[in-house]
């Protein structure tokens, strides 16, 4: 079998140099099921850090079957 893969990038909110900036949990679960409703399955997570160990992005990997 062979798979596509799609990159969900979510933002996180609170200023370039905060630490504890926040995502909305809500939007993510609604992003999530609209792609799932397209076949995508999320297959990983992981944040993306800045200085001093701040997250600055959420990434989530998706996959399905190549059509």
């Amino acid at each position: 079998m062979h798979w596509e893969y799609e990159i969900l990038q979510v933002d996180v909110k609170g200023g370039q140099w905060t630490v504890g900036g926040s995502v909305q949990p809500a939007d993510i679960k609604a992003a999530l099921n609209d792609l799932g409703s397209k076949g995508w399955e999320m297959v990983a997570g992981f944040d993306t850090n800045q200085a001093g160990g701040a997250t600055r992005q959420i990434m989530l990997l998706l996959k399905r079957p190549k059509k």
